[in-house]
């Protein structure tokens, strides 16, 4: 029975997979106008001794206590520094994320406190959002620590002591909230500065995928793409590039470079790109992302070190009931 669903499952996708796709990006963001995609805008990468620091900047963030009220999460963001393929140092900043609700005037807020590394300022966040480009949603208590990651993560970006340094940063380089505009108009005053996204969910106009588009079209080699669109968005700071770092390859990457000559910054990131543990990924993010991670047994031993010196137990144990209905059904064999 279940082979039979699959067999006719798999005929639309393979059918909508096979479609021809249409040589022009489409965005949502606004101010993107697209440009059609053409091989003559395929640049294909050198060989290039760079003797600048090359710096990987990635975040962890695990949540260790929820309840509808309260959220403690643990956040970790990481640098990791690279002359040529040799490690030269990293250094992380930790800290707890305490989140509260707190009602005020009939509005939820949240405040927040970070306990451990304190180096960067976290403001109160409303739950009734709205971003930089006007987007209105409301912000639940468990997605706070995903912000507070990010602004952890540009705050160290802020404060990395080595000059005329590249730095790459996981994710992008759009600005959602102020308080990232800021940090980003910051590092705008650095040499050379770029954010690199792991997954993009870009399309092409007939709503194939745009990555797929361009590794399909590109050269064997490692290359970079540009121009995609001419970007008129004041909450966009940087230009957008697609890149494939290693002719091995089979990843294509969004890139978005801040400032700085962006191809001295991308053959400078490709040589960084040819380790065997993933061809095309840099592999100072690969280590900052190590540094970063918070696993499922640190998490685990937060948790229950967390519990074993809450003086209310009793308490504690009727606010975690009302989240932890989920977890006890998974349990259930």
């Amino acid at each position: 029975m279940r082979v039979e669903l699959i067999d006719k499952a798999v005929k639309p996708i393979d059918e909508f997979i096979s479609k021809e796709t249409e040589m022009l990006p489409f965005s949502r963001e606004k101010g993107f106008i697209p440009i059609e995609i053409d091989e003559a805008n395929f640049h294909t990468l050198s060989l290039f001794s760079d003797d600048r620091e090359l710096v990987g900047i990635d975040g962890g963030n695990s949540n260790i206590i929820s309840a509808p009220n309260f959220s403690v999460d643990f956040i970790r963001a990481a640098a990791v520094y690279y002359r040529g393929k040799k490690r030269i140092k990293a250094e992380k900043k930790e800290f707890f994320c305490i989140t509260k609700a707190e009602n005020k005037n009939e509005k939820i807020t949240y405040s927040i406190d970070a306990i451990g590394d304190s180096f960067f300022k976290i403001s109160p966040i409303s739950s009734k959002m709205e971003t930089l480009d006007g987007e209105k949603y409301n912000l639940e208590i468990s997605s706070v620590a995903g912000i507070v990651r990010r602004l952890a993560e540009l705050n160290l970006a802020v404060q990395i002591n080595a000059a005329n340094a590249n730095i790459i940063i996981d994710g992008s380089v759009k600005a959602k909230y102020a308080e990232e505009m800021e940090l980003l108009q910051k590092l705008r005053e650095r040499e050379s500065i770029g954010f690199l996204s792991k997954t993009s969910r870009m399309l092409t106009k007939n709503a194939s995928s745009l990555n797929s588009a361009l590794n399909e079209l590109g050269p064997k080699a490692s290359w970079y793409y540009h121009p995609i669109f001419r970007i008129n968005n004041p909450y966009y700071p940087g230009e957008m590039y697609f890149v494939k770092l290693s002719a091995k390859s089979k990843h294509v990457f969004k890139l978005e470079v801040l400032n700085g000559d962006a191809q001295r910054f991308i053959q400078a990131i490709s040589m960084n790109s040819d380790d065997p543990v993933f061809h095309g990924y840099p592999y100072c993010l690969i280590d900052a992302d190590k540094f970063a991670r918070v696993t499922n047994n640190e998490k685990e031993y937060l948790k229950t070190l967390f519990l074993s010196k809450i003086k209310n137990k009793h308490k504690m144990q009727y606010l975690l009931s009302n989240s932890d209905a989920h977890d006890i059904l998974d349990n259930i064999g």
